[in-house]
């Protein structure tokens, strides 16, 4: 099956939230290809704003935004649309 991955999920993977464990599963399966995985050409963009406030609000240490951003996007292999 193929999805179109958004911010709100793709956050869900790297913070702690309500919807957490369904975005972990998806994730899982696209690294076992199950699914693929397509994204918005914005999402870098969504996902670095996100995660800038959650360190503003200290959900997140700070610089931990930048960590958290790199190490989604070089493990995800999405493809940008």
């Amino acid at each position: 099956m193929n999805y179109v991955l958004d911010a709100s999920v793709a956050l869900a993977c790297v913070l702690n939230e309500p919807d957490s464990a369904a975005a972990n599963r998806l994730r899982d399966e696209f690294k076992r290809q199950v699914h693929e995985l397509s994204a918005p050409d914005v999402l870098p963009a969504e996902m670095a704003h996100a995660l800038t406030k959650a360190e503003r609000r200290r959900i997140i240490r700070q610089g931990e935004a930048e960590i958290l951003l790199a190490s989604f996007l070089h493990h995800s292999s999405i493809i940008l649309r």
